[in-house]
């Protein structure tokens, strides 16, 4: 019970910090620029997944990806932290922000992988 609380709790977070920030529109707009980049919805999927750092570079490097070292995981990670898309735990890793389901997030990135014809399976 009290894990379940935890997570209403940081996806009310997640979703005030977003909304706090910009309204829906803005919202998803932010969502379909900064989900154009294939290996962007890769690193996101990562998180999702709760797969570190290096082991989110390997998996780039496993898709062919363009400079798929871990400065650039690590970059972009902190361009999601920067716009309320991932947030940074006390010890450090990456957890993707609550409340963006309602934002067609999930959609906006199969569909940039699709696009790109690369497996959307980092789970």
């Amino acid at each position: 019970m009290q894990a379940r609380v935890q997570r209403i709790e940081a996806d009310v977070h997640g979703l005030y910090r977003m909304l706090s920030i910009i309204d829906g529109d803005k919202v998803r707009s932010l969502i379909k620029i900064t989900f154009a980049d294939p290996r962007t919805c890769l690193i996101f999927r990562g998180v999702q997944a709760g797969l570190s750092q290096p082991k989110i570079a390997e998996e780039l490097k496993a898709r062919g990806m363009k400079q798929p070292e871990q400065q650039r995981v690590s970059d972009t990670l902190k361009e999601l932290d920067e716009v309320g898309l991932v947030n940074r735990t006390a010890k450090g890793r990456y957890v993707a922000a609550g409340g963006l389901q309602q934002f067609s997030l999930d959609r906006v990135i199969a569909a940039a992988l699709r696009k790109a014809k690369i497996p959307d399976d980092i789970r």
